[in-house]
């Protein structure tokens, strides 16, 4: 693709960097330019709803990041060195305004239905798998790193169990705990686990409710779900 041209308010980082460097740091240059596209959508969907603008005070950052990859050319000849910093600024940045901006407009994002072609359908749900799997494996990961919860009846247990099931283990262990004691010290450390096991299924739960209508006849989602699922 050609460099920047057009408004930085449907941009990327990725806009700035020559396709030999994001195909070095990245591996999958389509993927990238795809992605590009999808982030461009967002706003195009969100300004067309609300009538403002998505990622308004990210874009304000372009000129930082535009300079910060001419140093990192004039130094070493290539963006490569800047590449990482510049896309966490970045998309710290855009994630932090995705959620203020979706809360703000929550009500009216969930009243405009969106019917998704097939092809769409398809695309989302490959990306949902992926998110799905590795939301598993960061469930697993946690319970596997604590020996309380690792013993084989209690590891079953805890990876069966819906986000209803730890919210409910989680509450009974609140109403155990005895914060001046060593005991009490263990039980606040696996109640911190539980809450966020409990996060994770709830994520999971949701990522699983979304794949499974978006493989239904003539998929609907809503602007915000939508929204959430591109941007995830």
């Amino acid at each position: 693709q050609p460099l920047l041209g057009g408004t930085p308010f449907y941009a990327t980082p990725s806009h700035f960097i020559r396709n030999a460097a994001l195909s070095e740091t990245y591996g999958d240059l389509g993927n990238i330019l795809h992605l590009q596209d999808w982030y461009a959508v967002m706003v195009m969907i969100y300004r067309v709803i609300t009538g403002g603008l998505l990622f308004e005070q990210t874009a304000k950052q372009f000129a930082g990041i535009k300079n910060k990859i001419v140093i990192s050319n004039r130094r070493t000849g290539s963006e490569l060195a800047a590449i990482e910093t510049v896309s966490r600024q970045f998309w710290r940045s855009a994630g932090l305004e995705f959620q203020k901006k979706l809360r703000a407009q929550e009500k009216t994002l969930k009243t405009v239905p969106v019917a998704i072609s097939p092809y769409a359908s398809r695309l989302l749900i490959s990306y949902l798998k992926k998110d799905i799997r590795a939301i598993d494996r960061s469930i697993r990961n946690l319970v596997d790193s604590h020996p309380p919860l690792s013993s084989a009846a209690n590891r079953e247990v805890v990876l069966n169990a819906d986000h209803g099931k730890i919210c409910a283990l989680a509450a009974d262990l609140a109403g155990k705990t005895r914060p001046a004691s060593a005991a009490g010290g263990n039980q606040a450390r696996m109640l911190t686990v539980f809450n966020k096991l409990a996060n994770q299924k709830l994520l999971l739960a949701r990522k699983r409710q979304l794949s499974a209508r978006l493989a239904k006849d003539q998929p609907r989602l809503s602007a915000y779900e939508l929204m959430i699922v591109m941007f995830n």
